[in-house]
């Protein structure tokens, strides 16, 4: 008989964070599981600290790629051979606190849930102190018209969209022959894919994973693919509600305010980004034109806020998209802290904790 859960993570040059990766599972008060850790062709230290933990802990299997591939095709090589009756994904630069899986596969258990989620801790790391933010869902266990009704509230502030923070029935995953797409934000599309047919979902309302968010100064550069990669996540979640049969004002309306923040951000990213001004042009051209651009102007809440960040997308203008660029520029470059403050806010309806006035590395909620 197999264990209770899988779980599974694919490193790939992460020394300086692995070895908490790898402790904060090997220290979970839940003791039943496999860990199957893949080396994806890592050049640094990473693979020696994975096998010195395999040494001491028969838990532990590792799958060694000789060469680096999509990180979606390193966690499907995992998920393979994963025989648990529960799948756990882990990312390798981030950690858990100790009674997630304990938590996580009770609730599985008690409900006969073949998916349960949870809330997290969003941690900015600076040079002077860490900002921990916490996300966390309605605690409540669903039946599929209960869920495919409330999920929207976690769809748009992200808590679905991501795969370290949920445990997934394995059976289900190989009934649907789901697996982690070859494409960029393929942890999102692995959640639509499982959310598609769901029938019973439980969610956590606590927090219990931490992730890593270093702090940066300055924007991505200008990236037609993963503006690409965004409206696909886009029709995908489309695809989804209209697979749910779901379509009411309200819904649409929070659907198209979530689309519209992704899209500023690629405009941001477009204009602050390298190539020339002609190159700019064109992709934002690229992102004016998009149906789901047009889907989102259309059907967008018309409250002020809104209505301030569509301007850009509405006017079509260069010169506008390049007053936002600077705008948002100077404001991450020169007042970090209160940009991702204002960030987790706005996007996430997150919580910054504290401890006796410090921010703390988030180990309470």
């Amino acid at each position: 008989m197999g264990p209770s859960i899988s779980v599974i993570m694919s490193a790939y040059n992460t020394e300086a964070y692995i070895s908490k990766a790898i402790e904060s599972i090997l220290r979970q008060t839940f003791t039943d599981f496999e860990f199957l850790i893949v080396d994806n062709g890592s050049a640094d230290g990473t693979g020696t600290i994975i096998d010195s933990y395999s040494v001491q802990d028969k838990r532990i299997t590792v799958i060694r790629n000789e060469s680096n591939i999509a990180p979606s095709e390193a966690l499907n090589r995992a998920m393979e051979m994963a025989v648990g009756k529960y799948l756990y994904v882990l990312d390798s630069d981030d950690w858990v606190v100790p009674d997630l899986l304990q938590t996580m596969f009770d609730r599985a258990a008690r409900h006969n849930a073949q998916f349960v989620y949870c809330g997290f801790y969003m941690d900015y790391i600076s040079p002077k102190k860490t900002h921990s933010f916490s996300v966390y869902p309605t605690d409540a266990d669903y039946s599929q018209s209960e869920f495919r009704e409330k999920a929207i509230e976690d769809v748009t502030r992200m808590i679905l969209g991501v795969y370290w923070n949920k445990l997934v029935r394995l059976e289900y995953l190989k009934e649907k022959n789901i697996r982690f797409r070859n494409t960029k934000m393929f942890d999102y599309h692995f959640n639509m894919d499982i959310l598609m047919d769901i029938e019973r979902v439980s969610a956590v309302g606590k927090p219990l994973y931490h992730y890593i968010r270093a702090r940066s100064g300055s924007y991505m550069n200008s990236n037609p693919a993963l503006n690409q990669k965004k409206r696909d996540h886009f029709a995908h979640t489309i695809e989804v509600y209209g697979h749910w049969g779901i379509s009411d004002r309200a819904t649409t309306e929070k659907l198209a305010g979530y689309h519209l923040a992704q899209l500023i951000r690629c405009v941001i990213d477009t204009v602050n980004g390298d190539g020339s001004k002609e190159y700019k042009k064109k992709e934002l051209k690229t992102i004016f034109n998009d149906q789901w651009t047009i889907f989102v102007l259309e059907n967008r809440p018309k409250d002020l806020k809104t209505t301030v960040f569509a301007l850009p997308l509405r006017s079509k203008s260069y010169m506008l998209c390049r007053i936002f660029g600077w705008m948002a520029d100077c404001f991450q470059r020169f007042m970090p802290e209160a940009y991702y403050t204002l960030r987790a806010a706005v996007a996430q309806n997150a919580k910054e904790l504290k401890l006796e006035g410090r921010t703390t590395g988030g180990y309470g909620r």
